[in-house]
């Protein structure tokens, strides 16, 4: 039995380019919030130091 391919339309595969196309899996769908809590504590000491420059 053939299995149905996905078929993506060329406009869309030169838009968002191979690299896009051919990811399984969201970026950050792992990230647990102790993650995100600590990446935002990152962000915002670095926010301080280019407000204090």
């Amino acid at each position: 039995m053939m299995t149905a391919e996905k078929h993506i339309p060329v406009e869309m595969r030169t838009l968002f380019g191979s690299y896009i196309m051919k990811m399984n899996e969201v970026p950050g769908r792992h990230v647990t919030k102790e993650d995100k809590a600590r990446e935002q504590k990152l962000f915002e000491m670095v926010d301080d130091y280019i407000e204090q420059a």
